[in-house]
């Protein structure tokens, strides 16, 4: 049985509290528009958060998603789009 897919307010608030804790801020500084290197979000750290996302997504997921789309915003859309 699979898991249904999150929608993009789930995806969302799944990339803004990794984000946050990656940065050690709370979810609540994260501007979902704001691009990640505004945050000094190193592309390291940004490539390690789509593994993390596959894990949790359960399906591959680009290793440049991060830097592709590269706000909370556009990567939320991107993956609830994405088949």
């Amino acid at each position: 049985m699979t898991k249904p897919s999150p929608t993009e307010s789930d995806l969302r608030a799944w990339i803004r509290d990794a984000l946050a804790r990656a940065l050690s801020l709370p979810a609540e500084a994260i501007d979902d528009e704001r691009e990640f290197d505004a945050y000094g979000l190193p592309s390291l750290e940004a490539v390690m958060l789509t593994g993390d996302l596959e894990d949790w997504l359960g399906r591959p997921v680009d290793a440049e998603a991060a830097l592709d789309h590269a706000s909370v915003a556009r990567l939320a859309r991107h993956l609830a789009q994405a088949p």
